[in-house]
Parts: C-alpha cells; structure tokens; sequence
C-alpha cells in the first residue's frame, strides 16, 4: 500500500511538473480587430496568442503560425510560410501586428466585402503559403461578443481543406454559442471568457483540447518534460528515494527473517538443554532410590516381621485358646464319668469354637478374645488383620474410619503445562497420598496419563501398598504435545466402567437414593491447566450423570480454576496446588456422604444371595 501510493504521489507531481505542449500542427488564429475591441483589448488578444505559441516548437519540421484579422475586412498579417523563424522573433512580429479597425458609418461600401471564417482560412491555410497534407490544421478565431464574423458569406465557394481542420471558437464577454460549426472542420470546440484579460486562463485548456483531438500528446511531451530541469532533478529525486526506501525494506525484511531464524534457534537449543537436564536429574534420581533400595528393603523386611510377629502372636493365642478348650473338654469328660449330671452342662458349653476352629468370632464373643488389630462389630479374617496393623495412617486418622475409595488420577503431561509444573504435580499427588489409606481390601489407586492419546501408567490391580504408588507416581514421564482432555476423559470413564461390580441391574433399587453400580466410592481427580483442544462437556456430562464420578481438579495456576469448573461441576472442586488439605478434605467428605447414602445397602446386598425374585 505504500507503494502504490508513493507511486501515485510521484505521478501526480510528474503530471503538475509538466508543461503542456502542442503537437505538429498548422495553426491560423483570426483576431477580432473590428472597432468594438479597442486597442488594449487587441494587446491583450496578441499577448493571448504569443503564450499559446509559447507551447509550441517552432520549426520548419514542426507547428507553423499563421495570423489573420477581421476589421471586419480579411487581411493577412502572417502566412504558414513566415511563421517558421525562431520563437522570439515570431512573438515579436506577432506583437507588431496593427490594429486598424474599418469604420463604414458614412459609407457602407467601405468596409467591403465582409470576411468569413471560410475565406480567411482558405487563404491562411494555402498550400501555396506553406500548408502541409500530413499535418493537421487548427483554426482558433477570438472575437468579442458584439460581432460574430460569419462562417460562410453568400454565393462563396466552401473551403476544401488540405487536411483535417479542427476549429476553436473563443468569445470574450458573452455566450460561445454565437458562432455555428465549421462545416468543413472536422471538430469544433467553443471556449468563453470573461473579458480579454482572462484569455490567458484559457491557454493551457486549448493545449489540452489540441492534444486530446489531434492525439500526438504521448510523442511531444516527453522531449517538452525533459526540458524543464527542474521537473527533471525532482522526479530524479523521487525515484532515488523510492530505491532508497525500498532497499531499506528489503534490509529490513532481511533483518527479521534473520532475527526470527536466531532466535528459533535458540528456542531449540534451550529445549535441547532442558532435556538433557532432566534426563540428567532423572537418572541422579533413579540412581538415588536405587541406592536406597537397601534401606527400603530392610524397612520392609522389618515391616513384614512386625506383621508374622503379630500374626504369631494371633495364632498363639488362638492355640492357647484352642488347647485351653481341649484341657476343658477333657477334664468335662472326667467329670462326667464321675458325675452324669455335670456331663449335660459341659457337653452345651463348648461346641461353637469346636464346630469352628478356623474364624476368629465377632459380637459379644469376640471381647473373650481382646485384641487391637480389630475393633469393629464385623468379621475380620486374619490377613485384614494384619493389614490394619501395618497401614501406612496412624491410628485414629480420619480415612481409616471411612469406607475404601478407588482413586484415578487423570495427569496431563502435554507441553501446555510445560515440564516445571509436572514435576511440582508429582510432588503434589505423592504427598496427598499421605491422607489415603491404600491397602488391601481397603482404597484403591490407577493413574492415566495424556497429552494427544491417553496412557495408563498403572491401573488399579497394579499396586496394593502406599510406598510403591508413591515409587511409581514419582517416576511419570512428561511427553508433551497436543492437548485432548475430552479424550482422556472418555478413555477415562471405560476405566471406570469396568471397574463397576453392580451395573450388571441383579440387586435391588435404591429406594431413596440413585443406585449404586460399584460397591464403593469412585473419584477421579484430574490434573491439568484447563487447556484443551476439544470440547469436554460431553464427556464431563456422561462421567456425573451415568457414571456418578465424584470429580475434583487440581489446576496449576489460580486463573486456570474457571476453565475446570464446566467439568467438576462444583467451584468447590477446584484446587490449587497449595490446598493438599483441603483437597483430602473434600475427598473424606465425599466419602463420608457416600458411607451415609449407600453404607447399609451396599453391606446389605452384598450379605444376601441374589435371587431371580430380587433380579
């Protein structure tokens, strides 16, 4: 766009510069010299003609000049043939023309006979007085207002041209109409003005009309315009300073491409530097824990000897307990040989823990049996026994009296998150495991991954301890890429769906509440910044409403939280990562809610066969 309008700028400024300039014509002006005139008008009227020759080159090869008046008789001042001197002398015999007007107010006859425009330019424009057949003639007649030569005076023979004539008619002081077409021009052209001295204003319009009728512009210009040395040095100049401003762009151009291709550059040697940084840290760390292997090992060697020294401890006293029992038999069944009363009463007392060796009884007759790895009104078996005593909360934390939970971790590794923010998700997720109580028989974990195509890292029958989803948590890896939440979600949610032990519709409908299709709480918790190329209303609809997915976000920065609340639903379940505690917060309360709505169902229908009556 700058171009173009600099270059209509420099058009312009041409076209201003540029003279106009007559092309190679025989021209005849007819000048009003009647007495209507006067003599500073006829001094106005030569001035008129010496500046349109100005516009003229002069020359043999060139414009001729002829000059005619009326007075009103026809006299010839200037043939074609002596208007080919030098301009300067042809300006000057045009300004000695005379003006002798012709007065008939006595005699009529004097003044006789009147001139036409037909007669004057038949002798004006002879061959005989220099009229050229290749070039065209003008006719410019100026006169007043007050009298109109006639174009054609009775019984004269009309004029037959030599080549094509074109006619300008210049009235001052009244109404170019006066005047008819030349019938033996080939063009008429009429101009006004207002009195003699605005004929110069009419120059340049009659060199214009000339050019445009006669078409020789394009040829006579250029040598015209290339005289003017003015025109010539600024035009010079604009060009110079289009080049100018055009290298600069060009240098410019340069200059970007340039900066833009060095600073790629960059960029990807800084990515190059932050992986071999994180390949260098990661194998640091792998080498760290591979280290303490040792340690962890006697750790857990130490781990499962506390667990056979308490399970020694049960089985003692449950062979104590057993032998304890047998003495009392044996010494019921002496005593029944002595006395056959006392054998009724012995033989009722001892058959429940005959009839089961194997189970350790709840109830009122489990507190014979006091022991602290139990303490619920429900059979235990002896290897949730020894769970409850080796879990990794303390006694008395708030997620060991609430019901298991099965937790899916959905973690965006896509370059949308950038590798800083995983590693700080990583250690988010492995310290809010810290208030998770993951065991067997008790909460669950499974972890999927995503960036363009979801991954599961582990599922949910990987692991079954609290170190080992925390080895594995520690050790995902970042793959970047594009970012397809919808996606995951979807991959998700058949995870989910598999996971279900009660969507088969055999067990009875919840009467108050939706019924449940897995026997415990489901939660997922999906860690992202909220960015994703496809739409996740969708899957976040069929994960509330079909699946009842408890949904919680953990998002990287504050002003991410509004763009994860379409899929959890709550502004509540969204977090930070500096809300840890309120996090395992919500995760309990949703437990706790769960344990009230569908505790006693899920014991309930899980304690009774199923039966086609309840199908």
């Amino acid at each position: 766009m700058r171009l173009l309008y600099l270059t209509v700028v420099v058009l312009s400024i041409v076209r201003i510069c540029r003279p106009c300039s007559w092309p190679a014509v025989d021209v005849l002006f007819i000048l009003d010299s009647t007495a209507n005139v006067g003599p500073d008008n006829h001094d106005l009227m030569k001035t008129f003609v010496t500046n349109v020759v100005d516009s003229m080159n002069i020359g043999s090869t060139d414009s001729r000049v002829a000059v005619a008046q009326f007075t009103p008789m026809a006299r010839i001042e200037l043939s074609l043939a002596h208007g080919i001197s030098r301009i300067n002398l042809l300006k000057e015999e045009i300004m000695n023309i005379p003006y002798e007007p012709c007065f008939s107010k006595n005699d009529e006859k004097k003044c006789q006979p009147v001139a036409s425009i037909n007669s004057l330019a038949k002798q004006g424009l002879s061959s005989a007085d220099g009229n050229r057949q290749w070039v065209a003639d003008v006719v410019v007649v100026i006169s007043s207002a007050l009298f109109s030569i006639p174009e054609l005076n009775e019984n004269e023979v009309l004029l037959h041209p030599t080549s094509p004539i074109h006619a300008f008619f210049i009235t001052v002081g009244g109404s170019s109409a006066l005047y008819g077409d030349l019938q033996s021009s080939a063009t008429n052209v009429r101009l006004s003005a207002i009195d003699f001295a605005a004929l110069d204003d009419l120059v340049a319009p009659l060199c214009e009309s000339a050019n445009d009728f006669i078409g020789n512009l394009r040829e006579t210009s250029a040598s015209a315009f290339l005289g003017g040395s003015t025109c010539l040095i600024l035009l010079i100049s604009l060009v110079v300073a289009f080049i100018v401003i055009l290298l600069m762009m060009a240098c410019s151009l340069y200059s970007y491409r340039k900066e833009c291709n060095e600073t790629k550059e960059r960029l990807r040697k800084r990515d190059n530097e932050i992986k071999r940084q994180y390949e260098y840290y990661r194998k640091q760390l792998e080498t760290e824990r591979q280290r303490g292997v040792g340690g962890q090992t006697g750790q857990e060697a130490t781990t499962t000897g506390q667990a056979k020294l308490e399970t020694s401890i049960v089985h003692h006293h449950y062979h104590q307990d057993q032998s304890q029992s047998r003495e009392n038999l044996n010494q019921s069944s002496t005593s029944l040989a002595r006395s056959p009363k006392k054998k009724i009463k012995s033989t009722t007392a001892v058959p429940s823990r005959v009839t089961h060796p194997n189970t350790i009884e709840s109830g009122a007759d489990s507190q014979d049996y006091d022991s602290e790895a139990y303490s619920s009104d429900e059979e235990v078996s002896e290897a949730d026994s020894v769970q409850r005593a080796v879990s990794n909360l303390p006694d008395g934390h708030p997620a060991r009296t609430l019901p298991p939970v099965d937790l899916l971790f959905l973690v965006d590794s896509s370059s949308s998150i950038g590798l800083t923010n995983f590693e700080s998700v990583k250690n988010f997720l492995i310290t809010f495991l810290d208030n998770v109580d993951i065991a067997p028989g008790r909460s669950r974990a499974a972890t999927i991954i995503f960036d363009k195509e979801p991954t599961v890292y582990f599922n949910f029958d990987r692991f079954y301890s609290h170190n080992t989803i925390k080895k594995a948590l520690s050790k995902l890896p970042y793959r970047g890429g594009p970012t397809f939440l919808a996606k995951a979600l979807n991959f998700a949610a058949g995870i989910l769906w598999q996971e279900q032990n009660m969507k088969s519709g055999k067990y009875r409908k919840h009467k108050l509440m939706p019924t449940p299709k897995h026997d415990r709480l489901q939660v997922m918790i999906i860690v992202s910044d909220g960015y994703s190329e496809d739409s996740v209303v969708k899957a976040a609809t069929q994960m509330h409403d079909r699946l009842r997915v408890k949904i919680a976000a953990v998002v990287t920065k504050s002003f991410n939280k509004e763009r994860m609340v379409p899929i959890t639903r709550f502004d509540g379940s969204v977090f930070t990562q500096d809300q840890k505690e309120a996090l395992s917060l919500w995760m309990w309360r949703q437990q706790k809610l769960w344990n009230e709505n569908y505790g006693s169902y899920i014991k309930r229908e899980k304690s009774l066969p199923l039966s086609t009556s309840r199908a």
